[in-house]
């Protein structure tokens, strides 16, 4: 692959494209103002612009979608594909493994894979941007480079004629070879820092003749998304750029003003519950809050709408192990759904592992949700109800025993009504009656 999968959702060194180092997919993803929950009680309310509040729950079953990279199509057949994930990001290469797949399972979604910041000098492309001006410089006029990957290129995000030439691209391969729409990778950065965070040396913006503005980079990928979105109509536009909920906290105006502008479809988070490291309980929370955020204030304007959370398993925190992970992310997006708009992208090269131990997971029937998600008292381990199911999740440096109040089964089929939840660890226990 020339610009190889992105990771739905992962880390800014997946950012191009690099197998399962980036799943960006997501999903998914876009919000809109700042939202305060209480999690002593677990009450949740939020503040959107619009003043849509929060969703009231029904007796609607909720369930997690699953979005599968680009890089890991290859390793299995499109029967495989549709059994396992329920949207994939691809490239054109990959359209006939798309169109079985979607004899086998109509309902099955691929979106077309583009890096939106970088070009590589291996791409069709390549002579193109050369000949359009469209790279950027650096005050000494030298090309600036991806230092993660050398062979790509930062591209002009302002220059009109490649916005144009990538809402083009965008179409046309959408239209030739059947896609649902486009992942536009690397396409949601409020601040300057964040996009060229790993260029060789910082770029010219070359119609003010000094370095970028965080305005101008995020009115550039806003214009962007225009012109994708006016070139692929009602096609999806899914974006993927805010990395975890306390960079959205920390920036919020910046990103709210960036993405009440935007026309996406849905947008994506690569490192939601860990980035390499744990996150401290408080850098989880925000990430629980952002979830909830996301659902109470953009996807409940649109239910066509999505929001992708990634979650690299390849790459863990010290002293964990790929269980601990899938476990602690799945029960942590759990706390926090309300809505079946929302995708979860568990990117690890082992298909085995994907099939017999996180596709048991996904085909858990968690049910209706009864409660907000709240504090176990005495702990800071956080629990959430749904009609088939308790969710409990430990962000946390230190185990904590809980009396669970009934009785529970576990994945392995035991029965218990006292649990002690280690370190940052998930669990997702089956009602016994």
């Amino acid at each position: 692959m020339s610009q190889r999968s992105k990771r739905f959702i992962i880390s800014y060194d997946r950012i191009y494209n690099r197998p399962y180092m980036r799943i960006r997919v997501l999903l998914a993803y876009s919000l809109l103002v700042l939202v305060f929950l209480t999690t002593v009680q677990g009450t949740q309310t939020s503040e959107s612009i619009n003043s849509y509040g929060t969703i009231i729950y029904t007796t609607q079953t909720l369930a997690l979608k699953r979005y599968a990279p680009d890089d890991i199509l290859k390793k299995m057949d499109a029967t495989t594909l549709v059994s396992l994930f329920d949207m994939c990001q691809a490239w054109s290469w990959d359209a006939q493994k798309i169109q079985q797949a979607r004899q086998i399972r109509p309902d099955f979604k691929a979106l077309l894979y583009r890096c939106i910041k970088a070009i590589s000098y291996q791409s069709v492309e390549w002579q193109k941007a050369l000949d359009g001006n469209w790279l950027l410089k650096d005050v000494n006029g030298q090309l600036v480079y991806d230092t993660n990957y050398p062979s790509h290129y930062l591209v002009d995000i302002g220059n009109e004629q490649y916005q144009k030439w990538v809402a083009n691209w965008s179409k046309e391969n959408i239209n030739q070879y059947g896609f649902d729409g486009v992942m536009a990778d690397n396409s949601l950065y409020a601040w300057a820092n964040e996009i060229f965070w790993t260029a060789s040396t910082q770029p010219i913006n070359p119609r003010t003749g000094t370095f970028w503005t965080n305005e101008e980079v995020g009115q550039a990928l806003i214009q962007i998304h225009r012109e994708i979105k006016n070139a692929i109509g009602s096609k999806i536009l899914l974006c993927n750029g805010i990395m975890e909920g306390y960079r959205f906290w920390r920036r919020y105006k910046d990103y709210m003003e960036f993405l009440n502008g935007s026309p996406m479809d849905g947008f994506g988070s690569e490192f939601l519950w860990h980035n390499g490291v744990w996150m401290s309980e408080a850098e989880w929370l925000d990430s629980l809050n952002f979830l909830i955020f996301v659902q109470d204030n953009f996807l409940k304007q649109n239910l066509n709408r999505i929001f992708g959370a990634a979650v690299m398993l390849d790459q863990l925190p010290n002293n964990s192990t790929k269980e601990q992970m899938l476990t602690y992310a799945f029960a942590s997006t759990l706390l926090g759904i309300k809505t079946n708009q929302n995708f979860l992208a568990l990117s690890t090269a082992d298909m085995s592992f994907t099939s017999q131990v996180i596709q048991p997971l996904f085909d858990i029937d968690i049910g209706a949700p009864i409660n907000d998600y709240y504090v176990v008292a005495g702990t800071h381990v956080y629990a959430r109800d749904f009609s088939n199911v308790k969710v409990l999740v430990n962000p946390t440096d230190m185990p904590y025993s809980i009396d669970l109040q009934n009785t529970f089964r576990t994945a392995d089929g035991g029965m218990i009504s006292r649990i002690t939840i280690d370190d940052h660890t998930g669990v997702v226990l089956l009602r016994a009656s």
